[in-house]
């Protein structure tokens, strides 16, 4: 394991109450101010959890990934050592291109990643409008860091547009957190459930269940290569019964380090088992992204 300042998501994060009380986190910054200006355009919410601890569970949720996953990123690079596996042609780990890896250190200051999201409901009246919109991620100035950045967070435009808003000292991608925030709060609006259990398995599955595909991504008329990190936390879920049908929802993430900030396109596909309920797709695509295959 490298050392502290290394790994982008995990600034502040070896002593859990220190982070929860200071929260001066920059990851766990970003991950709050996305929860807020994210939001949700499903018609009939499930009502949010009542606990008193749904908050903090919000602010661990993201924490509970990247301590796990820095846990099973070592564990596997002890194993491939010791086994003498770990070769050029072993594939990625997805814990490692995910949360550990620096995506935006190499952006210049004045850059601007724009994000093209597709909202695609199969019954607007169940699930609301179906739009196209724009994110954007614009890398303002150098951090007080080495390879640190101080980014914009733009969500939307006219009057979908969210408060801007701006992180310091980032060289992950902040748009990882819009879209596991934009993702899971999806999915529990659709298939109903405690948010605690919900974000406990959704983090674990990236970390143990999660399919790494290698890909070509069309990148401004060029195939780059690139990988397909694909998850289905719910489709062996204990209480996927509960789920409303929902249970085979599959979440995936096309990254590449040809592209800038590394994410191509992030796809939910909220399908039902039942052939008269409502399905849901969205995608967030970096402008310049083409075909994956």
């Amino acid at each position: 394991m490298t050392g502290r300042g290394s790994a982008p998501f995990r600034r502040d994060f070896e002593n859990v109450n220190f982070l929860v009380k200071s929260r001066r986190s920059h990851y766990e910054v970003a991950h709050y101010k996305a929860a807020n200006i994210v939001g949700c355009e499903i018609t009939n919410p499930v009502e949010p959890d009542p606990s008193p601890s749904a908050d903090l569970e919000d602010r661990r949720f993201m924490l509970k990934i990247i301590t796990q996953s820095a846990v099973a990123a070592t564990s596997l690079a002890l194993a491939l050592a010791f086994s003498g596996s770990a070769t050029a042609e072993t594939t990625p780990n997805a814990v490692a291109m995910l949360f550990e890896t620096k995506h935006i250190t190499g952006i210049a200051p004045g850059t601007e990643l724009l994000y093209k999201f597709e909202r695609k409901p199969s019954d607007e009246k169940a699930l609301g409008p179906g739009f196209t919109d724009d994110i954007k991620v614009k890398v303002e100035s150098e951090g007080k860091e080495a390879g640190k950045k101080n980014v914009l967070i733009e969500m939307y435009t006219g009057e979908r547009a969210r408060d801007p808003n701006r992180i310091t000292d980032m060289d992950g991608n902040p748009m990882l957190v819009v879209y596991l925030d934009t993702a899971l709060g999806h999915f529990r609006q659709l298939a109903g459930g405690n948010q605690g259990y919900l974000k406990d398995r959704f983090s674990k599955s990236f970390i143990k269940d999660a399919k790494v595909d290698p890909v070509k991504v069309s990148f401004k008329g060029q195939d780059v290569d690139g990988y397909r990190i694909t998850v289905t936390p719910f489709i062996n879920d204990p209480s996927r019964s509960k789920m409303r049908g929902y249970q085979n929802v599959v979440f995936s993430i096309v990254v590449s380090d040809k592209i800038p900030g590394h994410f191509a396109k992030m796809t939910s596909n909220y399908a039902n088992q039942e052939k008269a309920a409502p399905t849901l797709e969205e995608h967030m695509t970096l402008e310049g992204v083409g075909a994956v295959k």
